[in-house]
């Protein structure tokens, strides 16, 4: 696999990372610190550096977006394009 695909499907697990924390903090289940480093640990230790990068450049994308007043809707958000403009 390319070191183009490793990013990506990096840059798309954060993003189902996001959309999972998001339906948990909407039922009332608490945001758990430890789960973020647990993710980025758990699913990258074994994979090449390009798949945590893309993963910790789009929780970056994601949360520089909302600082700014403008998140993306995670259903519709194309964090693929947004990462590729970006770069």
């Amino acid at each position: 696999m390319s070191a183009l695909r490793h990013y990506q499907s990096g840059a798309l697990a954060a993003k189902d990372f996001l959309c999972r924390t998001h339906i948990d903090a909407r039922a009332g289940r608490p945001f758990v610190a430890m789960r973020l480093r647990s993710k980025i640990d758990g699913i990258t230790h074994a994979l090449p550096r390009e798949f945590r990068a893309g993963f910790i450049d789009a929780i970056y994308l994601f949360i520089a977006a909302a600082l700014q007043g403008k998140a993306p809707d995670l259903l519709q958000w194309d964090v693929l394009a947004e990462v590729e403009r970006t770069s």
